[in-house]
């Protein structure tokens, strides 16, 4: 089971990546708009 969860916890720091990435995007966006 330890394992199992091991696993798991790259998944949510890619999820994590994603967003922070997905939103700097969005923020330079709105910039490049104003």
């Amino acid at each position: 089971l330890n394992h199992h969860r091991r696993q798991q916890r790259p998944t949510e720091f890619i999820r994590i990546r994603w967003a922070l990435e997905y939103y700097q995007a969005g923020d330079a966006d709105n910039e490049q708009n104003q």
